[in-house]
């Protein structure tokens, strides 16, 4: 059983002389069950093939009775062998051979650097929409009150027409109704409502070209920082297993990122590894005696600096609000959030119906006056043509 569960992890253990040690390696990440559930998360089904019906809340059950138990190493090791094999991590010690700490630390904060500006993209993007759909909404609600307004008047000229031509009324009669309409408030407020919405419709067009080229450059930038998520990824479990940063108390939404504060940390790794470097090169024996007692120093120094509650705030929460800005910006950059229903491309597809049907009724419109400014003419030959025949009789 134990060769059988270790066959991955052997691999990681280089000179180690027992599981044991490896596991205590990792120990910080399975401390309690609620950082056990968050690393958990990353596993699914595809990682148990030999269980078809594999459940998630059972198996992380199981998952939360071994690691939390006092022993049981090989099942421990076999579920951080699965992680790390998620992670697309070979080795343990691969952390160590291809990053040095302070360069996973900057690579964290440098993710964060980007996550940030895609937030704020993307938030630019999203009030952007806002306000072009306050606009969309208004041009909607003039176009509809010009459509209806526009049928009114075709209506009321149609049945002038109709009860001059039919003899109900008199052709000055006809005349006073038309100069009545041409001159109401109605007419008067369409001709207003066509001209504003010519205008909005100009500063809409512009509106919506802003949405597109900010949307086009923000999903640009999220693209890039997902595909740089497996490296962040393997950056941070780097982290977590050398600095326990899942063990770390939750987020609080009290304290606000201080970059400084990881900046300075990082270039206290850096200072450390490279002390270390100057040892492990040094021939002289005084000269590295000096460098290991700087270097003893360096360490102490960082020690000291990574317990501060300062700093474990910022490293508790960098990762978080990582996660919290990409998740924020994929919310706002979805497309649907635009072309839902009663959404801004929703409406405009409305609009563009009803300016459609103005159009129709706009024609119909200049139809009718020219046909009703015929009457005359229409009146004077029909009395041409009732007295020729009057005679005729």
């Amino acid at each position: 059983m134990m060769k059988k569960n270790l066959k991955f992890v052997r691999g990681t253990l280089h000179n180690l002389d027992n599981p044991e040690e490896f596991v205590s390696q990792v120990k910080t990440i399975f401390e309690n069950a609620g950082h056990l559930e968050e690393t958990f998360q990353i596993l699914d089904a595809s990682d148990f093939p030999h269980k078809p019906d594999w459940n998630r809340v059972e198996e992380l059950d199981r998952s939360n009775s071994v690691m939390l138990s006092e022993n049981n190493i090989p099942e421990k090791s076999k579920y951080i062998e699965m992680m790390l094999k998620k992670l697309k991590i070979s080795t343990f010690h691969e952390l160590d051979d291809i990053f040095l700490m302070s360069e996973s630390l900057q690579y964290i904060i440098d993710y964060y650097k980007k996550a940030e500006k895609v937030a704020e993209m993307s938030s630019t993007f999203a009030k952007a929409v806002d306000l072009a759909q306050d606009t969309v909404i208004i041009l909607l609600h003039m176009k509809i009150e010009i459509v209806t307004i526009t049928t009114k008047l075709c209506h009321d000229i149609e049945i002038n027409y109709n009860r001059t031509i039919s003899g109900e009324i008199h052709l000055q009669q006809c005349l006073r109704v038309l100069i009545e309409l041409d001159a109401s408030a109605e007419r008067e407020r369409m001709v207003q409502l066509v001209q504003e919405d010519i205008e909005l419709y100009d500063k809409s067009k512009l509106e919506i070209q802003t949405i597109e080229k900010l949307w086009i450059e923000a999903t640009k930038e999220l693209n890039t920082l997902l595909e740089m998520n497996e490296y962040w990824g393997r950056h941070v479990m780097h982290f977590k297993i050398k600095h326990g940063l899942l063990a770390l108390k939750p987020v609080s939404v009290d304290v606000p990122m201080d970059l400084s504060i990881l900046e300075e940390l990082a270039k206290l790794f850096e200072k450390v590894e490279g002390l270390r470097n100057l040892v492990l090169l040094e021939k002289s024996e005084s000269k590295k005696a000096e460098l290991e007692s700087q270097l003893s120093q360096g360490e102490q120094f960082l020690k000291n600096y990574l317990t501060q509650s300062t700093t474990s705030d910022q490293i508790r929460n960098i990762v978080a609000f990582t996660n919290e800005f990409i998740s924020m910006a994929t919310k706002s950059l979805d497309i649907s959030y635009v072309n839902r229903e009663g959404g801004m491309m929703d409406n405009m597809k409305k609009y563009r119906q009803l300016s459609d049907q103005q159009k129709k009724l706009g024609s119909k419109f200049a139809d009718l006056l020219a046909q009703n400014e015929k009457i005359p003419e229409l009146i004077y030959d029909q009395r041409v043509h009732d007295e020729t025949k009057r005679i005729e009789l």
